[in-house]
């Protein structure tokens, strides 16, 4: 039918179907990408989407990491123990790995390949499940905020928080809903729209149920609990929890290595990226950014942290070259244009930095850490009194609601105002921002670097490596 020229909600229409699965192909220079959607068919609505990267040498992947992933969106995986309903566990991984954008791919589960079973036959033990009272409201309500939330809109992924909790209430063992979950509370830490001491709450009383020991405990070296890979990214989102919240940076390090089998994906590689960064291990991060973006070249978020990591390692030209190269490839995207407009207005483009920021303010009205952007191109520019404005504005609607305070040291320092950046600095630093130990590297707080304050405040870095360096990874 779809080859009459039928999309997709009319072909499930024509089948009577409630849900449709539509996609597209791309070949990439050494993979394929798979862009795979779910449909509702009632209303046309895509309720969730998928991106599989495979090298070009393994194409049969495909089909088998399409049927990984649907199967866990389906909820077709392990459950937290005390569900009995669940169905056993996937056999273990064959070790053969592929490049991925969320879950390691393996040939598929032996059983699964000998029966040659077809998406509808992976998914009908779950259709038989969702009959049982709330599995299947929760199923839906799970499937309307995994859409909504991956957005950089406040209000959006705050209604999708509420429906991700709401879906675990009605079906605990909707392990998907919890892996967003978590995910979604390190976005909105990172983007400003919740603080980190209220993530980090709910991040782990989110993971409680599924782990065999209190979470406050359990990376530092209990058992390890044995999750299908759908879910493994949340040891490292749980590590990163353990980095900037606990300053505990050898649990950190342990909730890392427990997810190093995971592929690319935009969560991982971010957590990862923002871990090196923190450290200040520039070269890592760089390292890992160029060879992702080798994989997946047309990711903005992608450019624009490269050129992120580029100026906090000091390459100021290489930096401005990386930003002017991701703005011309993805114009008016956020991923470019947050850290494009930081750097273009630290290498005295200030103009075009200023139209960026006021775009990215523009169009993203709640999104505070544009507004400290815009605040430091003008300043840059020399419109302080319009600077001086913007962060009074922020420093309002800090007494209404939590507003990142990482960003406005650099404004302050371009204003000559150093004694407020190190007072904004400490705040930062009180509250565990997740964006303080890299801004403790930018070099727009270079005038800084002397006092002994600022000081104290790498001691912090340093002591947690040594701290580190004396209590390793726990081995098993």
């Amino acid at each position: 039918m779809a080859q009459r020229g039928l999309t997709a909600q009319q072909v499930g229409e024509t089948l009577h179907a409630d849900l449709a699965l539509t996609g597209n192909l791309h070949l990439l220079p050494s993979h394929f990408r798979l862009r795979a959607e779910m449909i509702r068919v009632a209303d046309g609505a895509q309720i969730w989407v998928e991106d599989l990267l495979v090298e070009q040498s393994r194409a049969t992947g495909l089909e088998s990491e399409l049927v990984d992933r649907l199967a866990f969106r389906l909820n077709f995986g392990l459950a937290p123990a005390g569900h009995g309903d669940s169905p056993p566990p996937p056999a273990p991984p064959t070790g053969r790995e592929v490049p991925g954008d969320r879950f390691p791919a393996t040939d598929l589960l032996p059983d699964r390949n000998a029966a040659g079973l077809s998406i509808q036959a992976v998914a009908g033990p779950f259709v038989e499940r969702r009959k049982r009272p709330g599995r299947k409201d929760a199923y839906g309500i799970y499937q309307q905020a995994h859409h909504d939330w991956q957005t950089m809109q406040r209000h959006r992924m705050q209604d999708s928080l509420q429906r991700l909790s709401r879906a675990i209430e009605l079906d605990p063992s909707l392990i998907a809903a919890r892996v967003d979950l978590v995910h979604l509370c390190v976005t909105q830490a990172i983007y400003g729209f919740m603080s980190p001491a209220v993530a980090a709450d709910l991040m782990r009383r989110t993971v409680e149920p599924l782990m065999q020991a209190p979470s406050s405990g359990w990376l530092a070296g209990g058992a390890i609990p044995d999750l299908p890979p759908a879910a493994q990214s949340i040891f490292a989102a749980l590590g990163w929890v353990s980095f900037h919240r606990d300053y505990n940076l050898a649990e950190a390090i342990r909730g890392f290595s427990l997810s190093a089998n995971l592929p690319h994906d935009p969560e991982i590689t971010r957590l990862r990226t923002m871990f090196a960064l923190s450290r200040h291990r520039f070269d890592e991060a760089i390292g890992l950014l160029r060879g992702t973006l080798h994989q997946d070249p047309y990711s903005p978020w992608l450019h624009g942290r490269l050129a992120w990591a580029l100026h906090l390692a000091g390459q100021a030209a290489e930096s401005l070259e990386q930003s002017r190269q991701g703005i011309a490839l993805f114009p008016g995207h956020e991923g470019t244009g947050v850290f494009g407009s930081i750097i273009l207005a630290f290498n005295g483009e200030t103009a075009r930095a200023i139209e960026l920021a006021q775009d990215l303010e523009q169009r993203l009205p709640y999104f505070d850490i544009a507004t400290a952007i815009h605040a430091y191109a003008l300043a840059c520019h020399g419109r302080t009194d319009e600077a001086r404005a913007i962060l009074e504005r922020l420093l309002w609607l800090g007494r209404e609601r939590y507003v990142i305070p990482s960003f406005t040291p650099a404004v302050l320092v371009a204003l000559g105002d150093h004694d407020a950046a190190l007072s904004r600095l400490r705040i930062a630093a009180d509250i565990r921002c997740p964006w303080f130990f890299q801004m403790l590297a930018d070099p727009r707080l270079k005038p800084l670097h002397g006092h002994p304050e600022f000081k104290q405040m790498l001691s912090i870095l340093t002591r947690m490596e040594a701290d580190a360096a004396q209590n390793p990874e726990p081995k098993g």
